[in-house]
């Protein structure tokens, strides 16, 4: 009569057992990032806050907009806007 919860409550306890078990192993496999490693993920998180510039130009006597998105891992586009 009570064997279905029993068999749900094994399978429940067996299957976050090994999803612990593969977290250690994982973070024993990795270990810790290194300072280096730890200071350019800083920076390439500043560096992608600046990843376009935008102009206003005026071209005998007309307005016109420019952006360039050159981007870490991105094709740089300069297109001209109006």
């Amino acid at each position: 009569m009570f064997a279905a919860p029993r068999t749900l409550t094994t399978a429940a306890v067996a299957l976050a057992t090994i999803a612990a078990a593969s977290f250690v192993v994982l973070a024993l496999a990795l270990g810790q990032a290194s300072t280096a490693q730890l200071l350019a993920i800083r920076a390439i998180g500043k560096i992608e806050q600046y990843h376009s510039s935008r102009a206003v130009l005026r071209i005998n006597g007309k307005s016109v907009r420019a952006e360039c998105t050159r981007h870490w891992g991105r094709v740089a586009t300069s297109r001209p806007r109006r």
